[in-house]
C-alpha cells in the first residue's frame, strides 16, 4: 500500500483479524473490482480526502465485517459512524467534508440529478444478465436492448444539458455515481466482439473526459482487466483471486 494508492492491499477473508482503524481517519470497506464501492473511492479522490481502504473478499466475508455491516461494500467508517450503501455514504462524505462540493448547490438541480441516477439504476440488472448469458442468445439480445435504451436516455440527458459533464464543466456527484459501469460495459464487446452499442457521441465524449479526470485515471481499470476479473469471479466454490492485481504477473 502507498499513500497515493491506499487500495493496493490484500482482500481480507473469513478467519482474518480486523485491521487497526483510526477513528479520526476515513476508512472504506472496499472491494477493488466492485462498481458500487468504486463510487465511494472516486468521491474521496475527487475531494482530496485521505483515507484507508480495507479490501473485503466478498465470497468469503470476514466474521468481523459481517458483525458490523450489512455484508456489502462500500462502507464508510468515520468518528464512530458506520455508513453503508455507496450513494448514501458518498452524500455523507460530501457533507462532512464541505470543501469542493460535488453536489449542486441548487436543491432543485440536486433533485433532478438524483432522478437521473434513479432511472439509470434500471441498467444494472440487464447488464449483468447480458454478461452471464453467454450461451443464451435470446436472453442476451433482450437484456442488451435494455442497456442500449438507457444509453440513449443518457445521451439525450447530457445533450440537453449541453455540458461536457452531467454536472457542468467539471464532474460532480452524478458523474461519479454513473461512471463505474461505463468502465465495465465494454466487457460485453470483449465477450461478444460483434456487439455494437448505439451511436451516442455526447456520451462518448463524456466517457473520454471522465478518463482524464484525476480520480478515474488513478482508480479506473481498463476493459481487459475488468474482463479478467469477471472470469475470476465466475470460478466455482469461491476460488476468485481478488488479489490478482497485487501479484507480479498481473
Amino acid at each position: 500500500m502507498t499513500e497515493s494508492q491506499p487500495w493496493n492491499v490484500p482482500h481480507l477473508a473469513a478467519g482474518s483479524t480486523k485491521p487497526s482503524i483510526d477513528p479520526e481517519k476515513v476508512v472504506v470497506y472496499n472491494m477493488r473490482f466492485c462498481p458500487f464501492a468504486e463510487r465511494t473511492i472516486l468521491v474521496l479522490l475527487a475531494k482530496g480526502i485521505p483515507f484507508q481502504a480495507v479490501n473485503i473478499n466478498l465470497q468469503k466475508k470476514p466474521e468481523w465485517f459481517l458483525d458490523e455491516t450489512w455484508g456489502k461494500v462500500s462502507v464508510v467508517l468515520y468518528k464512530g459512524n458506520v455508513i453503508p450503501e455507496s450513494i448514501i455514504n458518498s452524500d455523507y462524505v460530501d457533507e462532512v467534508f464541505p470543501a469542493k462540493r460535488l453536489h449542486p448547490v441548487d436543491p432543485a438541480q440536486k433533485a433532478k440529478d438524483r432522478l437521473v441516477l434513479e432511472k439509470y439504476g434500471r441498467i444494472f440488472g440487464p447488464y449483468y444478465t447480458a454478461l452471464r448469458s453467454t450461451g443464451d442468445e435470446e436472453k442476451f439480445t433482450s437484456s442488451f436492448k435494455l442497456v442500449c435504451d438507457v444509453f440513449q436516455e443518457l445521451e439525450e440527458e447530457i445533450s440537453t444539458r449541453g455540458t461536457t459533464f452531467f454536472c457542468g464543466s467539471e464532474p460532480g456527484m452524478l458523474d461519479y455515481m454513473l461512471w463505474p459501469w461505463f468502465e465495465r460495459f465494454p466487457v460485453l464487446k470483449v465477450m461478444r466482439p460483434k456487439t455494437e452499442f448505439p451511436s451516442t457521441p455526447k456520451l462518448t465524449g463524456w466517457q473520454a473526459a471522465m478518463w482524464k479526470t484525476d480520480a478515474v485515471s488513478r482508480y479506473g481499470l481498463d476493459v481487459e482487466t475488468q474482463a479478467r476479473f469477471y472470469a475470476e469471479y465466475a470460478k466455482p466454490d469461491g476460488q476468485c483471486n481478488y488479489d490478482m492485481l497485487l501479484q507480479p504477473s498481473a
